[in-house]
């Protein structure tokens, strides 16, 4: 759901597809957890994630491992682990 509190239909589908419902439930909410952050990061870009673009991403991995403004970095495994949701959708 998006912050205005509308229902994104492919990301509906995602979640109900085999390969989602086939993970764990530990995955299935970290990979929940880590598409919300980049999904309300490109909100704040008054982008879908549809329309995210490569720099967004750049700008995405830079702002969780790196920006001054971001006090929770990451490190590279959990950068991975995050990339490890998108390629679902």
């Amino acid at each position: 759901m998006a912050p205005d509190y509308r229902v994104d239909e492919l990301t509906t589908l995602y979640s109900s597809s085999q390969p989602f419902a086939g993970r764990t439930q530990e995955t299935r909410r970290n990979y929940v957890t880590d598409l919300c952050l980049f999904f309300n990061f490109l909100w704040l870009r008054s982008k879908l994630w549809r329309q995210a673009t490569a720099v967004d991403n750049d700008d995405y991995r830079y702002w969780r491992q790196e920006a001054a403004d971001n006090p929770q970095h990451v490190g590279g495994a959990k950068w991975n682990c995050e990339l490890a949701a998108l390629p679902g959708l």
